[in-house]
């Protein structure tokens, strides 16, 4: 397999954004905000994990057969973690039962591991561990 350098995973991000939003002309703002937010160490564990498989967008049925789509999951051998990306800390109280719901649905799935969520925001780039 390719290695791939984080300039070409961007430059790829970058072109795919401007397909898909051709109105947002300043996207190399967005670039930068995302480089910066990659280089924090306390971020670091979310987007380069030890061990385990990372699945993006990864889309799981409740038992109401309703569509939930979580923004990154982190499957290790002991543990899970949901991560869920917001832009701001509006909201932080529905967006913590959020997190706690896909907890929840993940610990059904995955009853013999630990489950964790987190919610990153992305204006600051603030981690906040969400307590069941």
């Amino acid at each position: 397999m390719k290695e791939t350098t984080l300039d070409e995973v961007l430059g790829r991000a970058k072109a795919r954004a401007a397909q898909e939003f051709p109105l947002v002309r300043d996207l190399d703002r967005y670039v930068k905000q995302l480089e910066t937010m990659l280089a924090r160490q306390e971020l670091h564990r979310f987007f380069y994990p030890d061990k385990g498989e990372v699945l993006l967008e990864q889309e799981i049925v409740d038992a109401q057969g309703k569509i939930r789509r979580l923004d990154r999951l982190i499957v290790m051998p002991d543990e899970s973690w949901v991560v869920d990306f917001k832009s701001s800390r509006a909201g932080r109280e529905q967006h913590g039962a959020q997190v706690k719901e896909y907890c929840a649905l993940i610990k059904g799935m995955y009853p013999k591991r630990g489950v964790k969520g987190f919610l990153i925001y992305l204006d600051d780039g603030g981690v906040e561990e969400i307590k069941k």
